[in-house]
């Protein structure tokens, strides 16, 4: 089977070439993975896109892992561009088979580490706090009775920001003012998430305009 038909991506262009063996974990063959491709061409490197849920433990092989497009063999080098939507076992067992790849010695980027640590907003808020990092004031609650009480007597001060505690650009989220906004335990999959809202605020501190920041860190 082809790599492209066992990953069951769109139409790419058959590896090719000798050099560096990489994989390229992917969702969706969309451009910026066609711009990966062809770099990694350029430097003479065999690239073979994929997806994370085409990989799987296999213990009749010798590193234990069977990925498409490398036979019996582990890449020389990963980037992780995507993990992919999935359940929580899913997820679980892409990423385990990420610190297996990093267990024998293949680079991989990002990280299996980066990627919990950045995925799970708790996670990374309670890390930046760790290193006295200024975030707004934030919360995690598994419990309704709970989140209504904080919400009770936190958004006295103002209005509280609830997101997924998993998900990213700007999707899921709820401004929080009153109690009754709280959504019911399902529909946050079991956490509410929340966080101080800060509002329209630039860094001169002109409350009539608005600054989104993104910070990139490598």
């Amino acid at each position: 089977m082809s790599p492209s038909a066992e990953t069951n991506l769109a139409p790419f262009p058959a590896p090719a070439g000798k050099g560096p063996q990489v994989a390229l974990f992917i969702d969706k063959f969309e451009w910026h993975a066609r711009e990966m491709l062809r770099a990694f061409t350029r430097l003479g490197a065999r690239c073979v896109p994929m997806r994370l849920s085409a990989c799987r433990f296999d213990t009749r092989r010798p590193s234990g892992i069977a990925m498409p497009g490398f036979g019996p063999n582990l890449p020389d080098f990963a980037l992780v561009r995507a993990v992919g939507a999935g359940t929580f076992e899913a997820i679980t067992l892409r990423l385990g088979i990420l610190h297996a790849m990093i267990g024998q010695g293949v680079p991989v980027t990002n990280s299996a580490r980066s990627i919990e640590c950045c995925v799970d907003k708790a996670t990374t808020s309670y890390l930046l706090h760790k290193e006295n990092i200024p975030t707004p004031p934030t919360f995690t609650l598994q419990s309704p009775r709970a989140a209504r009480a904080l919400v009770r007597s936190e958004c006295r001060n103002g209005p509280l920001v609830l997101k997924p505690l998993f998900g990213a650009q700007g999707r899921g989220l709820q401004l929080i003012r009153h109690e009754s906004d709280l959504p019911d335990i399902e529909t946050v999959a079991g956490v509410y998430y929340l966080q101080r809202y800060i509002g329209h605020q630039n860094i001169a501190g002109d409350s009539e305009s608005y600054s989104d920041i993104r910070v990139l860190v490598s």
